[in-house]
């Protein structure tokens, strides 16, 4: 995940996608497919709930999902669960780019094993 914290800072939104996309394709792919998942869970209760913004997400959970390189958890902890919450918006608004999330697939989802 040190390379999405490093990937979400790319000032180039292409090449932060890009750079996004290469950090998740590293993923293992039990850890890939439990983030589809989620982000696709989240995704579905921000549609059904209105007061639940992509920031609410990302400030709930940010810190809860992601942990921290170990330079930034020693050094500045207010630095770490912002940078935490820049990744998990991040995913969220770019889902459907990252994890080719549509619309249809959200409503009809089902997991299989």
């Amino acid at each position: 995940m040190a390379s999405l914290f490093s990937a979400i800072q790319e000032p180039n939104a292409q090449t932060k996608l890009d750079r996004m996309s290469e950090s998740l394709s590293n993923m293992p792919l039990a850890h890939h497919g439990t983030l589809v998942i989620l982000i696709q869970h989240l995704k579905k209760v921000m549609d059904c709930d209105q007061k639940t913004d992509i920031n609410n997400m990302a400030i709930t959970f940010g810190p809860n999902l992601m942990w921290a390189p170990l330079k930034l958890q020693s050094a500045n902890t207010a630095v770490a669960i912002q940078k935490q919450q820049m990744v998990i918006k991040g995913l969220l608004e770019n889902a459907n780019y990252l994890f080719d999330i549509s619309d249809k697939s959200r409503r009809s989802s089902r997991v299989s094993v």
